[in-house]
């Protein structure tokens, strides 16, 4: 065996505080009981035309990312227990998640919980007047149920990050056109 170079012992130190890091990373992801995203918007259209935009079936299905068609299940409409199954395709793939509404409290909140194959998630939208508009602060809480869905949490909750800001902008981009169009 022959002695380790300085360097090599630099190199062997390195790759054991990059393992470390990984492993503490993941760990953390694995443990962590909750992952939330928060997104405030400032959207063009008053509380009651944006609430209808949030909270309408057909309007979500033009705006939110991969939703190919909400379909309802038991419940009248935004009654508090309704539940409806939403259909995606995200990457090619079909995805089914049940949906339960919470509050439909016009035009000031809207709250569902969701539950998908590894996760479940709560969504609330609240709506506060502005002089030109409505806020919007948009909350996602994802409580992933599998190991995998844990340790690859962070980068599913970046993603879906992504997606929903991309999606948001949809949902201001059609406000602006329902306010253009008088309502």
């Amino acid at each position: 065996m022959h002695k380790k170079e300085p360097w090599e012992w630099a190199i062997l130190g390195g790759l054991a505080l990059a393992g470390l890091l990984i492993l503490g990373f993941f760990t953390h992801a694995y443990l962590k009981s909750q992952w939330v995203i928060e997104i405030a918007l400032d959207l063009p259209a008053p509380p009651e035309a944006a609430f209808y935009l949030l909270s309408d079936p057909e309007s979500r299905v033009a705006w939110q990312f991969g939703v190919t068609d909400i379909a309802p299940l038991t419940g009248e409409g935004h009654a508090i227990g309704a539940t409806r199954m939403i259909y995606l395709r995200v990457d090619g793939k079909p995805i089914q998640i049940s949906e339960t509404q919470l509050i439909y409290d016009r035009p000031r909140l809207w709250a569902v919980a969701q539950e998908a194959a590894d996760a479940e998630i709560e969504v609330r939208a609240q709506l506060q007047p502005t002089p030109l508009g409505s806020q919007l602060i948009w909350r996602e809480t994802w409580r992933y149920q599998t190991p995998m869905a844990r340790l690859l949490a962070p980068f599913a909750t970046g993603t879906r990050k992504d997606h929903l800001e991309r999606a948001l902008d949809r949902l201001a981009d059609r406000a602006a056109k329902t306010e253009g169009q008088g309502g």
